[in-house]
C-alpha cells in the first residue's frame, strides 16, 4: 500500500485513487485509477466518499454507505462465539429445556440471534471459514466443552462439575473472513439514511482502528452505529469533520457556525458535550476540515482560513484561540490529512490543487499547486477529494510534474550486461594506474613471505591488499613529502608484517528494540516503534555505505520528581520532537491513576482502601543517524526472528502487535529484505516466536500456551491446516 491514497471523485460520481509514493516503479503507477463502485452489475453514483489507509467509505443518492478495502498483508478474519446453555432437572437430567429467566443460546459480542443456524454475515463481503465447532480448551472445560456453574446469572464457570451445579454451557466458536478486499460492498444501516461521513483517529491506536462518523438525514451523528447523544434543543447539522490523527468531530449547522464535540476518548467513544467554536470574523462558514495541529475553513464569501491548534490534545482548550490566518485562495472542499497537508477543489471543479509548502515553520504554506490529471477521459470536473488515506510531508512529484521519468532499476542489479560494465570499468582503472607506475623509475616492491599479504612502496605512496572473510580492500597511504614516506616506512620496517583481518564486532549505528541474525549472514532488526529493519547486503564495514533513517521513540516517565532528570538525551544522535513534557491521558481526568500499594496495580477510579496514586508523563524524542538499515514495509511488528540454519530457502517469521504470524518470503543473501509477506493462520493470539529448525518453528501465546509447528518438508511449514500445529 505504501503512502496510500488520494481520493477524488468526478461530477459523474466515480471516485479516483492517486498513489502519494513517491517511489514509482512503473508508468502505470502514476496513472490515476477509476473505481467504480458497482453492486450487482449496478454503477452507483458516489455523492461523499472519505478514506482511511486501510480502507474507504463512500455514500450514495440514497444514503447507503459502501466500504472499499484495500489490499493488506494481513487476512481479515473475526471469530463468532455463541454458548450453549443446558439445566439440570431431577429424573430428566441435562435438557436444553432452560426456565424462562434463563438464557438458551446467546454470544458475547453483537450477536443476538437463538439458533446458532440463523446467524447472518456481517454484511455480503464476509465468507465463513469452517463450519461451527465446540471450543475444547482443557484449562476452562471438561473434555466434552462443558462448563458448569449454580446458575447463569452471575456465573463463576469451572469445568469441573459439583453437587451443586445446575446449569451448564458449551461454547461454539466459527471463523469468518472478509472477501471482498479490492472491491465495493454494500454496509447494512438499519434503514438509516446518511448525508454525511467524517473518519479519523488513525494514530490513537497501534492496531490499525479507525473512528467512522455518520450524520443522518435527521441531524442525528453516529459513530460507528452508535448515536451520539444530543441535546432537545439540537442545532440542524450539515457536514461534520474528523481529524485524521486524533479523532476529534466538528460540525457545521446551516448557518455556518461551528461546534466541537468535546471529551472523544477511547474510553468515552460518543464524548461528553458540545462546545461552540469561534469563525473566523464571526462570519459563517462554508467548508470545515481539521488536521492533527491546524484547522482550515472556508468561509460563506469564498476566503480559505487557517488555525494552528494545539498539537496531540482533542480538548476543547486547543480550540480556544480565536486567531485566524488569511490564505486567501479560492478553493473549495478542502480536505486535511493526518500530517496537515491540505488539498482542495476549485470552484467551479475543473481542477484539483494541493497546499505546498506546509511544514512546522509555516503551518500555513506558501501556495497552491494544480495537481496534473492523468485519466483517460480529459477536461472532467471533479466535486470532492481527500487525503486523509494519504500519509506524506513533501508532495509527491507526479502530482505536479507533468512529465516523469519514470524507471525501475531494481532488477537490473545482478543483469550480466550489467556485471560485465563493472568488470571492465574496474579493469580499465587498473590499467590506468600501471600506466602512472610505469613512470616512476625507482619502484620498489617487498612481498611478504605470507600468501596472503602483498605490500608495495613507492617513492610516495604504499599500497597494501587486506584479505579476510569480509572482503579484499586495496588501501593505499599517501604522503606529502619523502620525509614523511621515510618515517612510515621506518615503521613500517619495524613492525612485523601480518594480515589484517576486519573485526566483525564492529558498532553498527541504530537504535534498535531488538536484533535477529540468522543464516548468509541476514540481520533483522526491529524498532520500538514496531518499524522492522534488514542490513543492507551492499554494506561493508570499512567502506561506509550507509543510508540515512530515524527512528521516534517515546519517552516515559512515572513521577513527576524525575523530569528534570531525564531532559538531557542520550547522545547528539537524539533530538526532542515534543517541546515539553505531557500527561498521559489528560482529556480524561488530571491523568492521576489510584492503586493500594506503591508497586501494584493503578486505576482510573479513586477507591476507599487507595493510598498511592501516580500520572504517567510522556515526551517523543527521535534518533537520527546514518546506517545501513533498510526498511521493510510491514504491520506494526512485535517479534521478528530469523532463520539460523541454512536450508533452500531462509525463512524470516514476525508477529504483529495484535498476536498475528506473518513469514517473510524470498529472503537471500543478495536480497535479505525479501519480496512478499504471507499471512499464517492461526486462531490463538501469539505472544513471540522462535525457529528450532527450517521445519520447526514454537510460539508462545498470550495465554500461556506453548504451540509447535512442525512438517517434514520446508514448503509445508507455510500450509494453514491445523493438522501443522499442536499445544503441548
Amino acid at each position: 500500500m505504501g503512502n496510500g491514497y488520494l481520493w477524488i471523485v468526478n461530477s459523474d460520481g466515480v471516485p479516483y485513487r492517486v498513489t502519494a509514493d513517491s517511489r514509482i516503479e512503473h508508468v502505470s503507477d502514476v496513472q490515476w485509477k477509476p473505481e467504480p463502485v458497482v453492486i450487482s452489475g449496478r454503477r452507483i453514483k458516489v455523492c461523499h466518499l472519505v478514506a482511511s489507509p486501510h480502507a474507504v467509505f463512500a455514500l450514495d443518492e440514497t444514503g447507503a454507505v459502501f466500504q472499499f478495502v484495500l489490499t493488506s498483508v494481513l487476512t481479515i478474519r473475526q471469530q463468532v462465539e455463541i454458548f450453549s446453555n443446558q439445566r439440570w432437572y431431577p429424573l430428566l437430567g441435562w435438557s436444553s429445556r432452560t426456565l424462562p429467566t434463563d438464557q438458551t443460546l446467546t454470544s458475547e459480542s453483537q450477536w443476538k440471534s437463538e439458533n446458532m443456524h440463523e446467524f447472518q454475515l456481517k454484511s455480503e463481503g464476509w465468507r465463513w471459514e469452517e463450519p461451527w465447532i465446540i471450543d475444547l480448551d482443557a484449562r476452562k472445560c471438561d473434555k466434552e466443552g462443558w462448563q458448569y456453574a449454580s446458575n447463569f446469572t452471575a456465573a463463576v464457570w469451572t469445568p469441573n462439575k459439583c453437587v451443586n451445579s445446575f446449569v451448564r454451557r458449551r461454547k461454539w466458536k466459527r471463523y469468518m473472513r472478509y472477501t471482498s478486499v479490492e472491491k465495493w460492498a454494500k454496509l447494512p444501516c438499519e434503514d438509516i439514511a446518511f448525508v454525511e461521513l467524517a473518519i479519523g483517529g488513525f494514530d490513537c491506536s497501534t492496531e490499525q482502528q479507525y473512528t467512522l462518523f455518520a450524520l443522518s438525514t435527521g441531524g442525528n451523528v453516529y459513530r460507528s452505529y452508535l448515536r451520539v447523544v444530543v441535546s432537545e434543543d439540537r442545532e440542524e447539522l450539515i457536514k461534520i469533520s474528523c481529524s485524521a490523527a486524533l479523532g476529534t468531530l466538528i460540525v457545521m449547522t446551516w448557518d455556518g457556525r461551528l461546534f466541537l464535540r468535546s471529551g472523544i476518548t477511547q474510553d468515552t467513544p460518543i464524548g461528553i458535550c458540545w462546545c461552540s467554536l469561534q469563525t473566523p470574523l464571526n462570519q459563517p462558514v462554508a467548508f470545515v476540515s481539521i488536521g492533527t495541529k491546524s484547522l482550515w475553513t472556508v468561509s460563506a464569501n469564498a476566503k480559505m482560513w487557517m488555525k494552528c491548534l494545539k498539537h496531540g490534545s482533542s480538548s476543547e482548550t486547543s480550540f480556544l484561540s480565536t486567531h485566524y490566518s488569511a490564505v486567501s485562495e479560492e478553493v473549495y472542499g478542502i480536505g486535511v490529512n493526518s500530517t496537515d497537508q491540505v488539498v482542495g477543489i476549485s470552484a467551479i471543479g475543473d481542477a484539483v490543487y494541493v497546499r505546498d509548502g506546509i511544514s512546522v515553520e509555516e503551518p500555513a504554506g506558501r501556495i497552491f499547486l494544480r495537481l496534473v490529471e492523468r485519466t483517460s477521459q480529459k477536461a472532467q470536473k471533479w466535486c470532492m477529494v481527500t487525503n486523509s488515506g494519504a500519509i506524506y510531508t513533501s508532495i509527491p512529484r507526479h502530482w505536479i510534474n507533468e512529465h516523469i521519468l519514470v524507471v525501475n532499476t531494481s532488477h537490473y542489479r545482478n543483469t550480466s550486461w550489467r556485471k560485465q560494465i563493472l568488470h571492465d570499468i574496474c579493469t580499465m582503472n587498473e590499467a590506468c594506474w600501471e600506466v602512472f607506475k610505469t613512470c616512476i623509475q625507482d619502484f620498489s616492491a617487498l612481498i611478504s613471505v605470507k600468501s596472503d599479504y602483498d605490500y608495495s612502496a613507492s617513492i610516495f605512496t604504499i599500497c597494501a591488499t587486506f584479505y579476510s572473510s569480509i572482503g579484499c580492500d586495496l588501501f593505499e597511504l599517501g604522503f606529502s613529502g619523502e620525509y614523511e614516506r621515510d618515517e612510515w616506512y621506518e615503521l613500517l620496517s619495524m613492525v612485523s608484517l601480518s594480515v589484517l583481518d576486519k573485526s566483525p564486532s564492529f558498532s553498527i549505528p541504530g537504535c534498535m528494540k531488538s536484533v535477529s541474525a540468522g543464516a548468509n549472514g541476514i540481520v533483522w532488526s526491529l524498532s520500538h516503534d514496531g518499524v522492522v529493519y534488514t542490513l543492507s547486503p551492499d554494506y561493508d564495514l570499512f567502506s561506509g555505505n550507509v543510508f540515512n533513517f530515524s527512528l521516534v521513540q517515546k519517552t516515559i516517565v512515572i513521577r513527576e520528581v524525575m523530569l528534570s532528570l531525564v531532559n538531557v538525551l542520550e547522545s547528539r544522535q537524539w533530538r526532542w520532537i515534543d517541546s515539553n513534557w505531557k500527561v498521559v491521558d489528560i482529556d480524561n481526568g488530571d491523568g492521576w491513576t489510584y492503586s493500594d500499594d506503591i508497586d501494584g496495580i493503578y486505576y482510573k477510579e479513586k477507591r476507599k482502601k487507595d493510598s498511592a496514586r501516580r500520572r504517567i508523563w510522556q515526551r517523543r524524542a527521535q534518533f537520527q543517524c546514518r546506517g545501513p538499515w533498510l526498511a521493510v514495509e510491514a504491520p506494526p511488528i512485535r517479534c521478528i526472528e530469523v532463520q539460523k540454519a541454512e536450508s533452500d530457502r531462509i525463512l524470516v517469521w514476525a508477529v504483529t502487535v495484535r498476536g498475528e504470524i506473518l513469514l517473510r518470503q524470498g529472503v537471500t543473501a543478495a536480497h535479505p529484505q525479501g519480496t512478499i509477506w504471507k499471512h499464517i493462520i492461526c486462531n490463538n493470539n501469539i505472544a513471540s516466536i522462535s525457529i528450532g529448525s527450517p521445519t520447526c518453528v514454537w510460539a508462545t501465546t498470550s495465554e500461556g500456551r506453548l504451540l509447535r509447528r512442525e512438517c517434514s518438508d520446508q514448503t509445508d511449514i507455510e500450509c494453514v491446516g491445523k493438522h501443522s500445529t499442536c499445544s503441548t
